[in-house]
Order: structure tokens, then C-alpha cells, then sequence
């Protein structure tokens, strides 16, 4: 009997009488046993299936969309992930909403095809706010701003008047 291991399927099977090269034919995994005694050798490879790298709420896919993994091997990933508005991306997951992270440290130990999900790290947005100015205006390009993100400002003297200080305050 041959068996692979999960993940693995049998490549090649193959009989020598022992000591020589002098094949001995096997047919549906039997053979008729010579009049020496045989070396049986089976070769495995392992198995390889698809994964899809599903962008799970990303406005782009990633350049990869699709790659076939080898079973015991290491993940490959998309050279570039995906990309979401708002957010930074966190990584490649086994389910939609939870499950493990996988990188390409990752062994692939599936065996049929799957999925791979991508998460996402929401970027806290603030408030801008600005108060009144007295002899002048003030405005902001931007009121609801993106940690990291740059706001402009506009300051605006009235006449006769030029500006003191400008503060900013958490």
C-alpha cells in the first residue's frame, strides 16, 4: 500500500530487482515478484492549489489576485497589497472578520483552494476646530482630518491689522 501524507501525492512508483537496474514492471500498484529479491521506490510531491487574496472592503485588488501555493512550502504574497481609503493595511487573514494571520513565514498546510483576506487598521480622524478671530479670519482646508495628514490653514487680517500668534491646541 501506498500512502501520502496529507498535503502530498504520490509522483512515481517504481521496482528494481536488488543490486541492479533491471526494472520490474509494476501495473495498478502490483507487480510479479522475480526470482531476485526488489527495491520499491515511491516518490511524492506536494500538492499545490490556488489562493485568492480577497481585498475585504479595498477600494483596489491586490496586483496578484491569485497564486498557487505549495503545500509545505512558504506563502508567497502580492508584491502590492491592496489599498482602502481611510485605512492602512494590516495584513493577510484566514477569514473575513477574524481568524490567523499569514505571511511569508507562513507554512501552507491547506488542501484544496482558499481564500486569504485582507484587514484593515481604520486611521482615527480628528476635528478642526477654529474659533472666532477678532480683527480677522481664520479657515482650515480641511476640518475633519486624518491622523498624519496635513492641514492648511488660511489667516486672514483685517485691515490695519497684522497677526500677533497663531496657536494650535490638542
Amino acid at each position: 500500500t501506498v500512502t501520502p501524507d496529507t498535503g502530498y501525492a504520490l509522483s512515481s512508483l517504481t521496482a528494481k530487482k536488488t543490486g541492479t537496474d533491471e526494472v520490474v514492471t509494476i501495473t495498478d500498484n502490483k507487480f510479479t515478484m522475480p526470482g531476485a529479491g526488489v527495491t520499491v521506490t515511491a516518490d511524492f510531491e506536494a500538492l499545490k492549489f490556488e489562493v485568492t487574496f480577497e481585498k475585504n472592503g479595498g477600494e483596489t485588488e491586490a496586483v496578484e489576485k491569485v497564486i498557487t501555493q505549495t503545500y509545505d512550502a512558504k506563502y508567497i504574497l502580492p508584491a502590492t497589497n491592496p489599498t482602502k481609503s481611510g485605512s492602512t493595511f494590516a495584513g493577510w487573514f484566514t477569514d473575513a472578520t477574524e481568524g490567523s494571520e499569514v505571511t511569508t513565514a507562513t507554512a501552507v498546510k491547506i488542501t484544496s483552494a482558499t481564500t486569504l483576506y485582507a484587514h484593515w487598521n481604520v486611521i482615527p480622524t480628528y476635528t478642526v476646530t477654529l474659533d472666532t478671530a477678532e480683527h480677522g479670519s481664520i479657515s482650515a482646508d480641511s476640518t475633519s482630518v486624518a491622523e498624519g495628514a496635513t492641514v492648511t490653514l488660511t489667516v486672514t487680517p483685517d485691515t490695519g491689522y497684522a497677526l500677533s500668534s497663531l496657536t494650535a491646541k490638542k
